[in-house]
């Protein structure tokens, strides 16, 4: 049986969200009956993306220095995938995760007689504020639609964001590996003590260190828990452009002695392990991917209530609105901490979801198969 070509679209490879989906679904797909390519605008190799795709061999597409935020940026966007796919023309598939910006993909796509072009709304709201670039969007939402002829989304609000509707959308879950994530009473222990964290409350968030994470309201609200919480303790996972700023922040606020700022990580089952509590007040998300980690893991979690109940699988994980005051999130927070017993039994509920990438795979390798069937 001829193996089915996939060219899976992403702008960058710098570690985040969607690449995290990504990686869950390659590692499980059946390379037997498909074959998977990506093609993506940027290598940004800091988090070791682009090598794992490599070592586990994916062929990797790159189409750098380019800016699509320019007129000159879009013409240089048009002759390079013009030229990539003079070459690359056999796939059956192409699935596009991107914004509207990527419409000339799409486009290109068609003109050379790809079938099944799918695009992948992860998104409820425009990743900016400013109103031109929001109105740019708008307007090049309308060919991204025309050229595609497939509509994925990672939940139903993202998927009502760009297609206005549910209808005909395959929403696939942000599912996760369960068994990596699985807790473990005595690692947990054996983490904690390796990070002296023995006898702390613990709590954390991992991301990129931007407006939209809201690092600013979770560092208020712990210095709002430290003053009835003595042992508290925050620790912060990743990389972005406001991180220096936090750190200034934690500085201004004199909660040095118990904020760790660990960079970039890879073991994010393990650090998820040793908190007793996850905190992500973002200003918008899409479905994110740490919370069904944060889920498979039992952990309790306090989160702003612009993110889609859909990913609430566990009843500890609890929505609060982003005014509500810094006491309120730091009083919810203290209410969430749960036993080794009832984080385990969280775990396995989630464990039968299809949140679990085990039982959501064959969702995704079926519709993949149905598309190529309507479209060959």
């Amino acid at each position: 049986m001829k193996k089915i070509k996939i060219l899976f679209f992403i702008d960058s490879l710098e570690h985040g969200g969607i690449q995290s989906m990504m990686k869950n679904y390659f590692e499980k797909i059946d390379r037997n009956l498909f074959e998977i390519e990506v093609l993506s605008l940027e290598k940004a190799d800091t988090s070791g993306y682009y090598n794992w795709l490599i070592s586990e061999g994916f062929k990797v597409h790159l189409l750098e220095g380019i800016n699509l935020n320019s007129i000159i940026g879009q013409l240089l966007y048009m002759k390079k995938l013009k030229d990539f796919f003079i070459y690359n023309n056999d796939f059956d598939i192409l699935h596009m995760n991107g914004s509207s910006k990527n419409f000339l993909l799409l486009k290109i796509a068609k003109k050379n007689k790809i079938p099944v072009r799918i695009v992948h709304s992860h998104n409820t709201r425009y990743q900016t504020t400013n109103k031109l670039q929001i109105s740019i969007g708008q307007i090049l939402t309308k060919p991204l639609l025309k050229y595609s002829n497939a509509y994925f989304a990672a939940s139903e609000i993202a998927a009502k964001w760009m297609f206005n509707d549910t209808k005909d959308v395959f929403v696939l879950p942000n599912a996760v590996d369960v068994e990596r994530f699985k807790f473990d009473g005595e690692l947990r222990e054996k983490l904690r003590k390796e990070m002296n964290l023995t006898n702390k409350f613990v709590i954390g968030n991992i991301g990129r260190f931007v407006h939209q994470k809201n690092h600013k309201k979770i560092l208020d609200v712990f210095n709002r828990l430290l003053q009835t919480k003595k042992n508290g303790y925050l620790i912060l996972a990743g990389n972005g452009e406001l991180q220096d700023d936090m750190k200034r922040y934690v500085e201004y606020l004199g909660i040095e002695s118990n904020v760790k700022f660990l960079g970039f990580r890879k073991d994010i089952n393990n650090l998820l392990q040793v908190m007793d509590c996850y905190i992500m007040p973002s200003h918008y998300e899409g479905l994110p991917v740490v919370l069904s980690e944060v889920q498979a893991t039992g952990l309790s979690g306090v989160v702003s209530d612009v993110i889609t109940k859909e990913i609430s699988i566990n009843a500890n994980v609890k929505f609060l609105d982003l005014n509500n005051s810094n006491d309120i999130w730091a009083q919810q927070i203290k209410n969430q901490q749960i036993n080794n017993i009832e984080r385990k039994a969280m775990g396995e509920f989630f464990e039968k979801s299809y949140f679990n990438i085990d039982n959501s795979i064959a969702l995704l390798e079926e519709q993949y198969k149905s598309l190529v069937n309507d479209y060959k």
